[in-house]
This record gives C-alpha cells, structure tokens and sequence, in this order.
C-alpha cells in the first residue's frame, strides 16, 4: 500500500521540507517535539497491532484446535494436516481482510502525515 499510495515519494517530499524548516545543527526540536515523537511511536504500535490482530487470533485459534484434536486422539498425525490447513486459513484470511486494510492504512497514513507536519512545522 505504500508504495502503491506514493507514499515513499510523500515520505522524500517530507524530508526535504524538513531540512529547509529545520536546518542541520539549529537544535530547533524540543522535548516536548520529541515526546511527541514518542507518543507518536506508541499510536503506529496499535495500529500496527490493529491490522494484524485478527489473523494472529485466527491462526492462534486453529492451532489450538489442532492441539486440542492431537491431544484427544494422539494415533492420528493431525500435524502434518495442521500445518496446511493453518497455511490455507492464513491466505484466506489475508485475502479477505485485504478488501478493508486500504482504509485503515489511508486513515492512519493522513493522520501520519499531519503529526509529521507539524512536528517540522510545515503546512501540507
């Protein structure tokens, strides 16, 4: 999606900018710009974990089960069925959560940018 959205562009753009509002060797960031940045870092954690929460809960799920099955019944080789049913489950599931993840990704990349701005002091 990054690529797709010119966001690498948008990320050069952004550091260019920055060089010409906060000049090399000015000292221009405060604490309080670099707790921003901190806090900053812990909102892409939740989003980061937002965006993959619901295939880890499902592969976890289906391993479970399978652990659950192999406990019950331990002559039977459910391992070597595990782990291709985990992997068709994990695409699946990719390709179905794929359709909603472009507007989850667009609207923490614009709330993104706007921290970023503002951290140069710039207005985009």
């Amino acid at each position: 999606f990054f690529l797709a959205t010119d966001g690498h562009l948008k990320m050069i753009m952004l550091v260019v900018m920055s060089f010409k509002s906060l000049p090399i060797g000015s000292g221009s960031l405060t604490t309080m710009d670099f707790r921003e940045i901190a806090l900053w870092l812990g909102i892409m954690f939740k989003v980061a974990l937002s965006m993959s929460l619901s295939g880890i809960i499902a592969l976890l799920t289906i391993n479970l089960s399978f652990g659950v099955m192999t406990r019950a019944a331990p002559q039977l080789n459910i391992f070597s069925l595990g782990f291709a049913f985990a992997l068709i489950v994990g695409l699946l599931l990719c390709w179905y959560i794929l359709a909603g993840l472009y507007n989850h990704y667009e609207l923490f990349w614009l709330q993104g940018e706007k921290q970023i701005c503002s951290l140069i002091r710039l207005d985009c």
